[in-house]
C-alpha cells in the first residue's frame, strides 16, 4: 500500500525531496547515502545516486537484492525517467527528471 508510512517519517520527507527535485544533487545522494545505506549496515560506497544510473541500480541490487527494477528513458514535452521496482504483489513506480532520479524513488517507496 502506498502512502505515508507513519514509522517511516525520514524516508517520506527524502522521498518528498526527490520527488520535488528538478535534478540530481550531491545534497540528496548523501541524503540517501546516510538514511538508507548507512541507516541498514549496507556495504556500499558513497556515489552519485541521483545522477549515475549505475550507482542506482548498484543501490537497488544491494538495498532489495530480491527485487526486479525497470527503468525508461521519457521524451517529448515531458523529458525524464521513470523506473519501477517490483517483487511479487509489490510494484513502486516513479517518474523524474532524469532515469536514475526515479530509479531512486521507486527504490525508496519500495523499502
Amino acid at each position: 500500500m502506498e502512502g505515508k508510512r507513519k514509522d517511516r517519517p525520514i524516508t517520506d520527507t527524502l522521498i518528498e525531496k526527490l520527488e520535488q527535485a528538478e535534478e540530481p544533487s550531491r545534497e540528496l545522494d548523501a541524503a540517501i547515502f546516510e538514511q538508507v545505506v548507512k541507516a541498514n549496515r549496507i556495504a556500499l560506497d558513497f556515489s552519485a545516486y541521483t545522477s549515475s544510473l549505475d550507482a542506482a541500480v548498484a543501490l537497488v541490487e544491494r538495498v532489495l537484492p530480491r527485487h526486479r527494477w525497470v527503468i525508461a528513458n521519457r521524451t517529448g514535452p515531458k523529458v525524464g525517467g521513470s523506473a519501477s521496482v517490483y517483487r511479487d504483489d509489490s510494484l513502486k513506480t516513479a517518474e523524474a527528471p532524469t532515469p536514475a532520479l526515479a530509479l531512486c524513488i521507486a527504490l525508496l517507496k519500495a523499502l
